[in-house]
């Protein structure tokens, strides 16, 4: 690893690239613990439901 918190850097990128499925700027505050693409693609249908 070349970071001591490479693994919370990877679930970032990983929420922003699902996040940024949506085509539309979403603000707001996210908090994630244990998630993966299925929660985040899960919460991203939620958001688009609320639009």
């Amino acid at each position: 690893m070349q970071w001591n918190n490479e693994p919370a850097r990877h679930k970032i990128l990983d929420l922003l690239g699902d996040i940024s499925t949506l085509g539309q700027p979403v603000k707001g505050h996210f908090i994630g613990i244990r998630t993966g693409h299925k929660a985040n693609i899960r919460m991203c249908h939620k958001l688009m439901q609320q639009a």
